[in-house]
C-alpha cells in the first residue's frame, strides 16, 4: 500500500455522501471514520478533511482521481448546468460536494445494478458483497477484505441455487446468464470497447441482453462507461422530472415514451452535462425520500 494526499477542489467533496448515493455498493466506513472500497483491482482506505484526501491505496492517485471526477473543472461544469437552467442554483449549491463516479470495471457495474431493481439499499450492498466474496483476495486490512470483482467467468460459474440460498430471488437465475451473455459477445474486452461508441450505440448494445432495460443500460453507461449524456430514469428522476418539465405526467407511469422524452429533454438542455444534471434531481429527490 502506498500513501498520497490529494487537494480538494474548491467545491469540496463530501466523501461519505458520494458514496453512499447508490452509485457504488462496496464501500464502508471503518472504525477511525476513514472509507475503505474496491474499484475493480484497486483498493482505496481514504480519509477526507476539507482540504484534502489522505489516502492509502495499491495503485496511483490517478485512479482515485478518475474514479471521483477530480479531473475535471467541477466548478465550471455546474456553470454550464446553471447558464441552462438559472432556476438551479440552490439545487446545485447544495449537491456540489457529492460526486458523479466512474467505476473502472464496466461488467462490475452491470453485475452489481442487476440486484438494484425492485429493491433497497439495505438489501443490494449485501447482495453485491457476496458477488463479491467470489473474487480473488487482494488484502486484509483491519477485519475487512478487500477483493478483486469477480470475473464474469466466475459469475457465469455461479449457480442458481446457491444464489438462491443467499437470497437473491428472480435475480438468482438472470445474473448468471447475463454474464454468460456478455461472454458470448467476446467478455470484458467487448464491454471496454463500447467507451469508443456513440452512446446510443453502446446503450442499444446493451439492452439486447435479458433483464436489462433502458433504465439499468444508463447506469452502465454513465457510472462503467462514462458516458456523460447518459441519463438513467428511475423513480427518483421520473418524480423530479414530472414536477419540474412534465406536470401533465404526474401520477402517471413511467412508458418506454416518456423514458425518452425525460432523456431527451435533459440532453437537449444539458447535452455532454445531462448525466451530471440528472446526478442533481436523483440525489436531491432521493435525500427528501431519506428525511
Amino acid at each position: 500500500m502506498r500513501s498520497f494526499e490529494i487537494p480538494l477542489p474548491k467545491v469540496g467533496l463530501d466523501l461519505g455522501r458520494t458514496l453512499t448515493s447508490g452509485q457504488v455498493f462496496r464501500w464502508h466506513q471503518l472504525p477511525d471514520g476513514a472509507w475503505a472500497g474496491t474499484d475493480d483491482d484497486c483498493v482505496w482506505i481514504i480519509k477526507a478533511d476539507s482540504e484534502r484526501l489522505k489516502v492509502q491505496s495499491t495503485h496511483h492517485p490517478d485512479r482515485l482521481i478518475h474514479f471521483l471526477g477530480l479531473d475535471r473543472d467541477r466548478e465550471a461544469d455546474f456553470q454550464r448546468i446553471l447558464a441552462s437552467e438559472p432556476t438551479w442554483t440552490a439545487r446545485v449549491a447544495h449537491r456540489k460536494n457529492v460526486a458523479l463516479l466512474r467505476c473502472q470495471n464496466p461488467a462490475e457495474v452491470l453485475l452489481s445494478f442487476l440486484c438494484t431493481a425492485n429493491n433497497h439499499l439495505s438489501r443490494i450492498v449485501p447482495m453485491v458483497h457476496y458477488l463479491a466474496s467470489r473474487g480473488d483476495l487482494i488484502l486484509s486490512y483491519q477485519g475487512w477484505e478487500a477483493r478483486k470483482f469477480p470475473t464474469l467467468h466466475q459469475i457465469a460459474q455461479v449457480t442458481e441455487a446457491e444464489l438462491r440460498s443467499a437470497g437473491f430471488g428472480y435475480r438468482s437465475a438472470t445474473i448468471p446468464l447475463v454474464a454468460k451473455a456478455v461472454l458470448d459477445q467476446g467478455g470484458e474486452e467487448w464491454f471496454h470497447s463500447l467507451r469508443g461508441k456513440p452512446y446510443e450505440e453502446a446503450s442499444e448494445s446493451l439492452i439486447q441482453f435479458r433483464s436489462v432495460g433502458r433504465k439499468l443500460a444508463d447506469c452502465i453507461c454513465l457510472y462503467g462507461l462514462h458516458f456523460g449524456e447518459s441519463v438513467p430514469v428511475d423513480t427518483h428522476l421520473w418524480q423530479a422530472a414530472t414536477t419540474l418539465y412534465f406536470p401533465e405526467w404526474q401520477g402517471k407511469a413511467l412508458t418506454e415514451t416518456r423514458y425518452k422524452a425525460v432523456g431527451n429533454l435533459m440532453r437537449s438542455k444539458f447535452g455532454c452535462l445531462a448525466g451530471l444534471a440528472h446526478h442533481l434531481l436523483f440525489f436531491e429527490n432521493l435525500e427528501k425520500r431519506r428525511k
